[in-house]
């Protein structure tokens, strides 16, 4: 009989005994301050999925006092990884990063939940997908010794709607830098990172790094990916030598060159979680649509670092697919039915997906799909 099981039969998790860390003990004991803006929680309405119930459960299991099975471990998995609970927290908790951290010992003692086993297990083939996708794209824009600017543009936009990464392109030519190079070979990793497969995070970080090794400037359009590759790589000691860019940011410097476009009326821009709270970049996208959206831009009552999620990260749609999508109709409940054509702005496209399928009404668009339009 394996340790795990021998383990398991005693009612006790097979855990390094080295005891809960500040993050989970600090939540295990705190007042429960931040627990009205996690959108889990708000949504399933359970103790269990609030920031402080899911710190305690893996705190309990740390502490093995609870023994480690899949109904146990599947709590740590009812996180987006936002950071909205971090906005409220006195002791600026990550507890994102703790959640992940239990996720890798669910994953490591084979109890993680089938669907986020599911992303480990297909990781190949979703790469191998974002290959075949983009492959007629990436003639002649191979990474050479000549370039300056490349584009990673991250699974989900290969796979789901490869026309904005071919927007992309267009958009990133414009600028001095020349023709932009393709990289497209290789997913960043987070899915694996989210499922609880560190280790094979970390050898898709050591891919990537060495992709765009030698480029001075590489553009990333989601947010999701630019944060792996910006901080949670540097967390897990692979750092890279490029300078990395939102999209948003590297076309500042050209708005010159995009016209003014009319959507019917001011558009809603919706701050993705991980470009803004994550990576502090809130102003950048704001200036580029002010500039392409003839009507401008309004804001959502909940903006920048106090934005709700819109259930598009940390493996929830996976997980709680269900879950996901009354996050999405919950970021959008706050502005109403819409009046005619009216239309939601974002930056992401995992935002853009989850808002699109909250079936509000609202119109949703990246802001690729608009620069694309604009551009003179």
């Amino acid at each position: 009989m394996s340790i795990w099981r021998t383990a398991r039969n005693r009612g006790k998790s097979e855990t390094p005994r080295t005891g809960p860390t500040k993050a989970q003990t600090y939540c295990a004991y705190c007042p429960k301050l931040c627990r009205f803006v996690c959108p889990v929680s708000a949504v399933q309405a359970r103790e269990t999925v609030t920031p402080w119930g899911k710190q305690t459960v893996l705190h309990e299991l740390v502490r093995q006092t609870l023994p480690l099975d899949e109904s146990a471990a599947l709590p740590l998995w009812a996180c987006l990884e936002c950071h909205g609970c971090r906005t409220y927290c006195d002791h600026g908790i990550e507890v994102p990063a703790s959640l992940r951290a239990g996720r890798v010992l669910a994953w490591s003692h084979q109890v993680a939940p089938k669907p986020a086993a599911a992303l480990v297990h297909g990781f190949s083939e979703r790469q191998r997908r974002m290959q075949l996708n983009v492959a007629a794209l990436a003639a002649g824009r191979a990474v050479s010794a000549e370039t300056k600017l490349a584009l990673f543009p991250g699974c989900k936009a290969c796979i789901d709607r490869p026309r904005e990464v071919a927007a992309a392109l267009r958009v990133l030519d414009v600028g001095p830098n020349g023709r932009a190079a393709l990289v497209a070979d290789y997913c960043c990793g987070l899915p694996l990172l989210q499922a609880g497969d560190r280790d094979g995070f970390l050898a898709a970080a050591r891919r990537v790094r060495r992709a765009l090794s030698g480029i001075p400037f590489t553009v990333v359009p989601d947010p999701g990916c630019l944060h792996a590759l910006r901080v949670l790589y540097v967390e897990a000691g692979v750092t890279i030598d490029t300078r990395l860019l939102h999209l948003s940011e590297a076309v500042l410097p050209v708005l010159g060159r995009f016209r003014k476009l009319s959507l019917g009326g001011p558009a809603f821009y919706h701050d993705p979680c991980h470009l803004g709270r994550d990576l502090g970049i809130y102003d950048a996208p704001r200036d580029v649509l002010s500039r392409v959206l003839g009507e401008g831009i309004e804001e959502f009552p909940r903006n920048r670092e106090k934005a709700d999620c819109c259930g598009g990260g940390g493996a929830v749609p996976e997980v709680y697919p269900d879950t996901a999508v009354a996050v999405a109709r919950r970021r959008l409940e706050p502005l109403g039915q819409p009046e005619g054509t009216r239309t939601v702005v974002t930056a992401c496209p995992s935002c853009r997906e989850m808002l699109a399928s909250a079936g509000s009404g609202w119109q949703v668009k990246d802001m690729i799909e608009l620069l694309d339009e604009a551009l003179l």
